[in-house]
Order: C-alpha cells, then sequence, then structure tokens
C-alpha cells in the first residue's frame, strides 16, 4: 500500500489512478484539475489534502468528472462542479464522503450498483437532480441538496431495492425525493428534513417512510402513488397539501399534520388505512374518495373533519 501524490509524484489524477494498485491512496494537492477519471483498478482510495481548496472543475458540457468501474473505491474531501454528471458510479462497495458536487449540468451523481455509501455530501445546483440512485443496499445519509433544478433525489433510471435514505437535508428544489422507478421496492425514507415544493413522491411499493419532517412544501408533503407502504411518525408543516394517496393499500400511523391550505389528508383510491394522527389548522381534515379508507383514532384540531373528494 502506498501514497501517490498528485502532482507531486504524478502530474495528473488519472496519472496516479493508472499507477495504483489495489490499496494505494491518491492524495491530491489543493489546486485546480480539469480532467475525466475513468477507475477500473479496484481497491483504491482518492482523497484531497484538505476539503478547500481540492477543485475538479470540467470544461466542456458533456464532461464527467469520475466514472467508476471498479469495487471497492473511496472517496474522501473533494469539491467537484462544472461537470453535466459530477461522478457515474457503477461499482459496489464505493464510499464518498465530504464529497461536495455543484454546477452539474444533469446530475451530481449517478449511482448503481450494490452496498454504496454516500455520507456527508452536499449537491448544489445541479441542472437536474442532485442525485440519480439505482442499484440495491445502498445507504445514503446525511447529506445535503439544495437549489437543484428539478430535485434533489432521484430514481428514474434503473430499479432501487433495500436502500436506506436517512438524515438528509433537501431544500429549494421543485422535489425532494422522488422514487419515481415502478421497479423498485423495500427502500426506507427515514428522518429527512425536506422542504422543497413537492416533499416526497413514491411510485413503488413497499416503502418505509418514518419521522421525517416536511415543511413548507408548496405543492404537497407526500404523494404515494404505489401500494403496500407504511408511513409512520412524520411531520408535515404549512403547505398546500400534507398526504395526497392515489393508491390502494397503505398504512399511515401517527402522522401529525397541520395548516395545510387545502387538506392534511387526500384518499383518491381506496382501501387504505390512516390512524392515530393529529390533524390541525388547516381547511379540510382528510378528503376521501369513498368511506373504504379506514380513518381512526385521529385527534382534528380546528379543522373540519373529513369529507367526500368530489
Amino acid at each position: 500500500m502506498a501514497d501517490i501524490i498528485v502532482p507531486t509524484d504524478k502530474s495528473t489524477i488519472q496519472d496516479a489512478v493508472n499507477s495504483a494498485s489495489a490499496g494505494d491512496t491518491i492524495i491530491l494537492l489543493p489546486g485546480e484539475y480539469k480532467e475525466q477519471v475513468i477507475i477500473t483498478q479496484k481497491d483504491i482510495t482518492i482523497r484531497g489534502l484538505t476539503v478547500i481548496g481540492v477543485n475538479i472543475r470540467g470544461i466542456n458540457s458533456n464532461d464527467i468528472a469520475f466514472t467508476v468501474l471498479a469495487d471497492n473505491i473511496k472517496f474522501y474531501d473533494l469539491n467537484i462542479e462544472n461537470y453535466y454528471v459530477g461522478a457515474y458510479i457503477n461499482g459496489d462497495s464505493i464510499k464518498m464522503e465530504e464529497v461536495h458536487f455543484s454546477a452539474c449540468g444533469s446530475f451530481g451523481m449517478v449511482l448503481s450498483g450494490k452496498n454504496n455509501t454516500i455520507t456527508n455530501c452536499s449537491f448544489d445546483e445541479c441542472r437536474l437532480f442532485g442525485m440519480n440512485i439505482g442499484g440495491d443496499y445502498h445507504k445514503i445519509t446525511n447529506n445535503v441538496f439544495n437549489n437543484n433544478i428539478l430535485g434533489c433525489v432521484a430514481n428514474s433510471i434503473e430499479p432501487l431495492t433495500n436502500t436506506i435514505i436517512c438524515k438528509n437535508i433537501a431544500t429549494k428544489s421543485p422535489v425532494g425525493i422522488n422514487l419515481s422507478h415502478s421497479g423498485s421496492k423495500y427502500n426506507e425514507i427515514i428522518q429527512n428534513v425536506i422542504t422543497t415544493d413537492t416533499g416526497l413522491f413514491v411510485n413503488s411499493p413497499y416503502t418505509k417512510i418514518d419521522k421525517n419532517s416536511f415543511q413548507n412544501c408548496e405543492d404537497a408533503g407526500m404523494i404515494i402513488n404505489s401500494q403496500n407502504n407504511e408511513i409512520n411518525n412524520n411531520v408535515i408543516s404549512n403547505g398546500r397539501n400534507g398526504i395526497i394517496v392515489i393508491d390502494r393499500c397503505n398504512k399511515f400511523e401517527r402522522q401529525i399534520i397541520g395548516n395545510m391550505k387545502e387538506a392534511c389528508v387526500t384518499f383518491a383510491d381506496g382501501d387504505n388505512s390512516f390512524t392515530s394522527g393529529v390533524l390541525s389548522n388547516s381547511t379540510k381534515g382528510i378528503r376521501s374518495i369513498d368511506n373504504s379508507n379506514q380513518c381512526q383514532n385521529n385527534v382534528f384540531v380546528n379543522v373540519e373533519k373529513d369529507s367526500i373528494l368530489v
């Protein structure tokens, strides 16, 4: 295992990657790097000497900063900006920590493979989404997504399964988390803080949504367009709609929803359950297309209790 210092030992990141063996660490000194790096050697680490001052900057509108086609690659303490895609990852057991993406022409990151961890990173002002994820068994934790043009986290390219999206902050975007691929399932969305126009859109079944905070969502805190999801212990405040449900067989427990301009909960389909919620200070409490939705043990404060959705 050896350290390769850029530009001291090798003049470019790509030269360092090409010369690296499994277990080596590539250390980038402060400076500006204008490269497209392709990684096919597994088990290497790329690290900025400090998170401040190591800037990897794109030149052309179709550039990709890092294309990762190997397993067990680790990235730390980098700033990546002005690329079409900051990182395209199609490997397993990849880790990124304190990597900051900004002003990318489409996505900060496209993530595939399995068992990858993205933590303490940031995604700012990307032209599409901060991140587009697919694959299996990822952990997306403690990241900040801000002012991305279409949204923060997307799942549209391939199915996503058994992935945890936890303790992230998403703000100033049309959509916070958008799980739009119908082939996705068994994901967990936990303890995120989201202040976007639509907080969460779910088009995949068997999703666990727990202990999230949705604030100031101008459209809706959540839109649920799939079946067999478990939605528990979320707080939704100050917006137009709290939760809009447009599919069947979802289970909601212990939601706290308040200050909605329209309705706290709208059911546009049947056979869902909504129990032990607290709904307050809104135009409508629960709107439902019919009586097949089971709404029990809820508390209503300064809100019309229920109505039929016309």
